[in-house]
């Protein structure tokens, strides 16, 4: 997977816990990803008022909708983040 910055415009907003949360939980993604699957507890789930969106979720009211993209290496698949926040960020979606 490509490492891209989990900063997004929403990201600074959240509280540090939240920001802890999120950046535990894209660990354990990138490790998932290599690995070709995800686990449970990251609750990765296709969000279906968007297509090709993905969200995952973690404890709080944690979401973090994403895309998957090609990758810049073969053989990764990149992830690109959209968002970061709690059920406030689908507001306009």
């Amino acid at each position: 997977m490509s490492r891209r910055t989990p900063f997004c415009a929403t990201f600074g907003d959240r509280r540090p816990t939240d920001r802890n949360y999120f950046l535990a939980a894209v660990e354990k993604f990138v490790v998932d990803l290599a690995r070709g699957d995800a686990r449970p507890g990251l609750r990765i789930i296709y969000y279906q008022r968007r297509e090709g969106v993905w969200e995952m979720t973690w404890p709080d009211d944690g979401r973090a909708p994403f895309l998957y993209g090609p990758s810049k290496r073969p053989g990764d698949t990149d992830v690109l983040r959209t968002r970061v926040g709690g059920h406030e960020i689908f507001e306009d979606s």
